[in-house]
């Protein structure tokens, strides 16, 4: 009996270190909220310095940008902080940041966020006023839970901070299959209302599961698709975000856009050196112009 009971106390002991180092993990590695403000700590390979520091120069840009598409793979770390690098010429005072909701959750076809960012090289606030307004004239719910676990939105948080830490930030996540006239709904009413300054920040990995050579040519119809503003072809693409890719476009066609040049188009294979790696994941970095 003492030898049982011994051993009902082991096995209780380790369970009860496996649960603690279980939710160590979680704390230091997801993101927190309280009433205010979520705190994000995503795990950008080798550092942010060193991302900013391997990032290729801005080209030369032949007009305003008024919106970016920038990668939220962090395997491709460099190429968020080229496109943040870029979008911080612009200096913005609010950035609408356009995500897929990955995981299908919350209340609402389209989520936003009230709460403020804390990463850590600073605290990014919500554009508070932006986010009441959009939430009181149009479809767009406001939901808290979706953005614990949101990389779509929180892995672009430290970069932003590093490179505009005064930007506020109105986040927007849409899930797939949600009805174009809502999309095209808030297009109209959001557009009407930003901050004339606002850049627009779509969040997109493109081609997935696919090896490099077929994601490349998903990526080639992809480019043509965005390059022509050709909405009607969006459901067809290899995207991860059809219901963003669509708000981006109508935005940039509404603000003025004539042009999509790309700064960037990469496949994880290509980062890996693994070129014949069955699944990849691939990067379309661009700016619309005026």
């Amino acid at each position: 009996m003492r030898m049982q009971r011994s051993r009902w106390r082991i096995l209780a002991a380790v369970g009860g270190l496996l649960v603690t180092s279980a939710l160590a993990r979680y704390v230091l590695f997801s993101p927190r909220v309280n009433a205010k403000i979520r705190t994000v700590h995503p795990i950008i390979p080798g550092g942010l310095d060193q991302a900013f520091a391997a990032a290729q120069g801005t080209p030369a840009l032949r007009g305003q940008v008024l919106g970016v598409t920038v990668n939220h793979h962090l395997l491709a770390a460099s190429l968020v902080a080229q496109m943040i690098n870029l979008a911080a010429t612009q200096h913005p005072s609010t950035i609408l940041l356009l995500s897929p909701n990955h995981f299908l959750v919350g209340n609402g076809w389209m989520i936003t966020s009230n709460q403020d960012w804390d990463t850590d090289r600073g605290t990014l606030k919500a554009d508070h006023g932006f986010v009441k307004w959009l939430v009181k004239n149009d479809n767009v719910r406001l939901d808290e839970s979706p953005f614990a676990n949101e990389h779509g939105i929180y892995n672009l948080l430290p970069f932003l901070a590093k490179k505009m830490p005064n930007v506020k930030i109105v986040p927007i996540i849409f899930k797939d299959g949600m009805p174009d006239q809502f999309v095209d709904a808030f297009v109209t009413k959001a557009s009407a209302h930003l901050p004339k300054d606002t850049l627009i920040i779509a969040s997109l990995d493109f081609s997935h599961y696919h090896n490099k050579a077929i994601a490349d040519q998903h990526d080639a119809e992809t480019i043509g698709v965005i390059q022509h503003f050709n909405l009607a072809q969006i459901h067809g693409l290899d995207i991860d975000s059809p219901p963003a890719l669509r708000a981006l476009l109508e935005l940039m066609r509404l603000r003025g856009a004539h042009s999509f040049q790309i700064v960037d188009h990469q496949n994880s294979a290509d980062i890996t050196g693994k070129l014949d790696t069955p699944e990849t994941t691939s990067y379309i970095n661009g700016v619309f112009l005026k």
